[in-house]
């Protein structure tokens, strides 16, 4: 007796077996061969060929969680090209489904039978999905919109469409995709699994957009409609993230909540918590649960390469509740417990010094800035904000320490010689007792290095270890800064000496005068050196460090109120100037900023006078520039507050006139140029250009008694502007001049460095090449004759291509170029964007093609017209020139 399971396998071998494959008639067992073939041996395996080629994708993918996740996976330019291969398998194999079992004749009874191959459209599907995976937007969106196009069932409907506008979306056409999907929105009827796509297609659009409340709508949307727990742990880690980017932080706690309930990944899990407790807020309860929380991760031998991560989140959370010398505390933890993860650093870094700026504690941020810059790239958000402010808090450090400097200088020198001797033995003592501590620290450092070195996974000798080194240079610079390399620098900073009796003072030590009379880092001057490097008694050094001092006042206000916008600080240290210092050149514009400075208060800040503080009002400070500088341009600017603004437009008009003298002296009309320069320097001396006028006119009179073979006049002429502009860019080119003139006798160069006038101008070259970036395309590969084997190369290339880019047909060919250099062509590409994600793609392996991209041969993409005058001319040069100005 046949059992029931035997019986339908004889059923399917007759059907198979029986039924000739023709795609040419219809029928059930023709239906029934084709849509089984289709579905198993086809569709089947190319499904899971992508599959492999997503798991190369998602493991190279590393997550940033300090950013709102990507909602879809796809890979980067770097990682997508490792599943290559398995989406070509996969297009190939979809392709052959396609050629192979579509049906061509239709059954009449199209009620009964009214489809031909049911699996046909999904292996369009698969060939548009490895397209998009493999980045190649164009051909995917063609298959897309052609599934769409041709194939009426709403579950195919639906994904095409969703496909498609993942497609646009990655390409940036956002109003498209937005286009795509409204086309189609989800029904009933329609599989969970593509509605919860659908509707994280939608939220994706909307967060590039930064939509964000409505992508949360749509985000929410998708989880409803995923079935599996495991499956809505990253959807909701995502949603959480947006709400905590809304700063909506109870929304925000409740889904990492529901991460942590979703049977998540480790890693994930870990940030879910971490978020949780980074999202809290004061005003939401209390935050004793997630710091419990917190505390026993910290415990956890799991979480051992994740504690800075924790200790920063403590930090957050002693913000969060206005307890800034705890959070202080845990950021410096997580410092100290960071190990390689830069980017940590860098946002710790970050956080010290945001910290300290807003306290303005401004030495403090000033390093913490200087340590956020070197972990972090050009790339990094905040970068230009950190450059700028490292910068501005570097260059006002510098002022206060030449203040201290100069201060103290003065302050010593004012002393009678048995306080001077009790000041300098006291700084002694101070001097040596941070030396003992710099030498203890660096050996604590050195021990640490040594045991790292111990302890290190390659047991390597850490001179070889590249982390070791790493990791040693960014401990040195957190801890001392990135200083240059000089002789005595701790002396410098280290001996200041705050003096609090009235038999003491401040005391900066300067720079040795010979510092290889200290060659040992940690020897301290004698009490001898230090008295001897001061400058009392030398009138000269001490009128020089009095208007040191005055600018360093003056300069360090402007930083203060321009780059810092602290008012506060800047009228405090403008104030000190004009008491503690003596009349300077400085001190007019010291006290015009103080009176603009007040002005700002009063008018836009709302400012109310204190009747207790005279000096705390524009008006003391505007008496005070009329009493002392009358007649000067600080008390023009008083009177007229638009007068810069005149000097602007004057000096704009005078630049405008220099330009088109510039002009006629470029048109080799010499003699009209020479006489607007007479013209100038005698009609109007204080011309802010007339340097440039002066060395314009010796030029001139060079080009034109130069036809005579005179040089006696150029010679007078360029000694003038020697004279008159001493320390000038046109005194030096000058000096330039002249001393070739004494060498040989020349022309003068172009003033402005441009195109020598004396030159004949020559007619514009004919370029050979025309740039087509639309047209069809080769990439090149020049390998020269000698030594190289090009079959090897070809058949290499040809396996990379057939393995990675099979389905794009592309040729790989060769020619002699000339008698050292051959040329391989792969071709065609449809324009010159394909040929350069190609040659981006090619370059960067370093798997199959690693032999070839190391050999340095020369690469580059070329249009066909543009190949076939290469080979007319042979000028490889001049084409990779018209190469790098256009691609």
């Amino acid at each position: 007796m046949i059992t029931n399971r035997i019986y339908k396998l004889l059923l399917i071998s007759v059907l198979v077996f029986g039924a000739s494959c023709s795609t040419q008639k219809d029928g059930f067992s023709y239906r029934a061969y084709h849509n089984v073939t289709a579905h198993f041996n086809g569709h089947f395996n190319a499904e899971e060929s992508i599959k492999k080629g997503l798991v190369k994708i998602q493991t190279a993918y590393k997550a940033d969680y300090d950013s709102i996740l990507p909602i879809f996976v796809i890979g980067s330019e770097e990682t997508a090209p490792d599943a290559f291969p398995e989406m070509e398998r996969a297009i190939e194999k979809s392709e052959k489904v396609i050629n192979r079992h579509t049906l061509k004749k239709e059954n009449k009874d199209s009620k009964k039978h009214p489809v031909f191959n049911k699996w046909i459209d999904e292996n369009y599907m698969v060939i548009g999905k490895s397209n998009f995976y493999k980045r190649n937007y164009l051909k995917a969106e063609q298959v897309f919109k052609y599934v769409n196009g041709k194939y009426k069932d709403i579950n195919t409907q639906l994904s095409s469409a969703t496909w498609l506008a993942r497609t646009y979306t990655e390409k940036g056409e956002y109003s498209k995709a937005t286009l795509a999907l409204n086309r189609f929105e989800p029904k009933a009827d329609n599989k969970d699994e593509l509605k919860a796509d659908y509707h994280k297609a939608m939220a994706d659009i909307l967060m590039r957009q930064g939509d964000m409340n409505e992508a949360i709508k749509q985000m929410e949307k998708s989880i409803s409609y995923i079935k599996k727990k495991k499956d809505r742990a990253r959807p909701y880690f995502i949603l959480a993230q947006m709400y905590q980017r809304m700063n909506r932080s109870a929304e925000a706690i409740t889904n990492y909540e529901m991460v942590l309930k979703s049977r998540p990944p480790y890693e994930l899990a870990f940030y879910a918590k971490i978020n949780k407790a980074l999202s809290f807020s004061r005003r939401g309860g209390s935050s004793d649960g997630i710091k419990k929380e917190l505390m026993k991760m910290l415990k956890d031998e799991k979480n051992e390469q994740y504690r800075d991560q924790i200790y920063y989140a403590l930090g957050d959370l002693a913000l969060e509740e206005q307890d800034r010398p705890l959070a202080i505390y845990y950021f410096e933890e997580a410092l100290r417990v960071n190990d390689e993860n830069k980017k940590q650093r860098a946002k710790i870094f970050l956080k010290l010094a945001d910290l300290y700026f807003n306290e303005r504690q401004y030495a403090s941020a000033q390093s913490n800035y200087d340590s956020t810059l070197t972990n972090i790239t050009a790339e990094h958000p905040r970068f230009r904000e950190v450059k700028a402010r490292a910068e501005s808090l570097t260059e006002l450090i510098g002022y206060l320490n030449t203040i201290e400097l100069n201060d103290s200088i003065n302050t010593l020198c004012s002393m009678s010689e048995e306080e001077l001797d009790k000041a300098l033995k006291k700084a002694v003592k101070d001097a040596e007792r941070a030396a003992d501590e710099a030498r203890r620290r660096d050996e604590e450092l050195a021990a640490k290095a040594a045991a790292d070195a111990a302890n290190s996974i390659t047991g390597s000798f850490w001179a070889y270890n590249q982390n070791l080194r790493d990791k040693g240079k960014n401990n040195f610079i957190d801890y001392w800064g990135d200083r240059p390399l000089k002789d005595n620098w701790r002396l410098q900073s280290k001996l200041n000496a705050n003096f609090s009796d009235p038999d003491e003072s401040v005391i900066s030590v300067v720079e040795s005068t010979n510092p290889e009379e200290l060659p040992d880092k940690y020897k301290v001057p004698t009490l001898e050196e230090l008295r001897a490097s001061l400058p009392c008694g030398d009138d000269k050094q001490m009128k020089d460090s009095q208007l040191e001092l005055a600018e360093a006042y003056y300069r360090a206000g402007v930083v203060y109120k321009e780059n810092l916008e602290d008012f506060d600080n800047a009228t405090d240290i403008w104030e000190q100037q004009i008491l503690n210092i003596e009349e300077s050149d400085f001190h007019p514009m010291t006290l015009y900023q103080l009176y603009r400075t007040w002005l700002y208060k009063e008018q836009l800040s709302g400012y109310k006078a204190n009747p207790f503080c005279e000096t705390c009002s524009s008006k003391y400070w505007e008496s005070q520039v009329r009493e002392r500088y009358p007649n000067s341009e600080w008390a023009r600017l008083i009177d007229n507050p638009e007068y810069l603004d005149e000097q602007e437009v004057k000096r704009t008009a005078e630049k405008e006139a220099y330009e088109e003298t510039y002009k006629v002296y470029a048109r080799r009309n010499y003699y009209d140029a020479l006489t607007e320069c007479n013209r100038v320097i005698t009609e109007e001396p204080d011309n802010h250009l007339l340097c440039k006028y002066r060395f314009l006119k010796a030029v001139c009179i060079g080009y034109t008694d130069g036809a005579y073979g005179i040089r006696e006049n150029f010679i007078q002429e360029l000694n003038t502007v020697k004279a008159d502009c001493p320390e000038s860019e046109e005194a030096a080119k000058a000096t330039e001049i002249l001393n070739t003139l004494n060498k040989e006798a020349t022309l003068p160069s172009d003033p402005n460095n441009e195109t020598d006038p004396k030159d004949p101008e020559e007619a514009p070259k004919t370029n050979v090449f025309k740039l087509d970036l639309t047209g069809e395309h080769y990439f090149a590969i020049v390998m020269p004759v000698q030594g190289t084997n090009i079959s090897n190369t070809k058949a290499t290339i040809s396996d990379y291509n057939a393995v990675n880019f099979g389905s794009n047909g592309y040729k790989v060919t060769n020619n002699l170029l000339n008698k050292d250099n051959h040329i391989i062509l792969v071709k065609p590409f449809p324009g010159a964007e394909d040929g350069k994600t190609y040659m981006n793609i090619f370059t960067k392996d370093q798997n199959t093609l690693k032999d070839i991209n190391e050999a340095g041969y020369t690469y580059f993409l070329i249009s066909k017209t543009n190949y076939i005058a290469l080979f007319k001319n042979k000028n490889l040069e001049e084409y990779l020139q018209f190469f790098t100005d256009y691609y």
